[in-house]
């Protein structure tokens, strides 16, 4: 609760944004090598990484995965 507190008075005095955390997204390579973002809304790096490490025991492929800053999409492989 405290840290909700502390979010939303980041979030009301100008100049302290740069305090708040940047949400991340985790990307796949889907099939028909097009980028596919799995949280649009963003986590963070932390939980990102929990995900990546999920879905490389499930099957994926290291190299068809990655975690880039919210707003940032990778180009599409030909």
């Amino acid at each position: 609760m405290l840290e909700k507190i502390l979010a939303g008075l980041i979030t009301l005095i100008p100049g302290l944004s740069f305090l708040k955390k940047k949400p991340y997204c985790l990307w796949y390579l889907d099939e028909k090598n097009k980028w596919i973002n799995s949280n649009p809304n963003g986590n963070s790096a932390r939980r990102c990484n929990i995900a990546k490490k999920a879905l490389v025991i499930a099957g994926f492929k290291e190299s068809e995965l990655i975690i880039l800053a919210k707003g940032i999409t990778p180009p599409n492989k030909e």
